[in-house]
């Protein structure tokens, strides 16, 4: 194991975690399918939008009007 490995320490219901399962929620909600190509792939984009707003809403920080 090389010296300048990244360490990794994972702990629960930090709101990344949080986020991630409300984005699995979301992902549930609007069938999106999150492996292979189906009719509502869960492409990159849509994956990191929505993980976006999931973090935002859980650290409560409002969208900006557009």
């Amino acid at each position: 194991m090389a010296d300048n490995a990244a360490v990794v320490h994972i702990v629960s219901n930090t709101p990344e975690e949080v986020a991630f399962k409300l984005l699995g929620i979301i992902g549930a909600i609007e069938q999106r399918q999150f492996y292979g190509h189906g009719q509502n792939p869960a492409d990159r984009k849509w994956v990191l939008e929505t993980y976006h707003q999931c973090l935002m809403t859980v650290k409560g920080i409002k969208p900006k009007p557009e």
